[in-house]
């Protein structure tokens, strides 16, 4: 059975105004795994994309 796979493209944005960006982090989460994202008070996380599957043998192949 291949394992389940989880990919986030996420882009820290800074304050409210949503105008200043901190940079992104790429976030890979296998089956019967988690993750918890936090950021700092007055600031939010942006999920830019998301997607679900399998798209090569190697990742999350455990």
């Amino acid at each position: 059975m291949a394992s389940g796979l989880l990919f986030l493209l996420l882009l820290g944005i800074g304050g409210n105004m949503f105008c200043e960006a901190f940079g992104t982090n790429r976030i890979i989460i296998c089956e019967h795994s988690t993750v918890q994202l936090t950021c700092a008070p007055g600031f939010a996380i942006f999920v830019r994309s998301a997607d679900y599957g399998r798209h090569d043998t190697v990742t999350c192949s455990a």
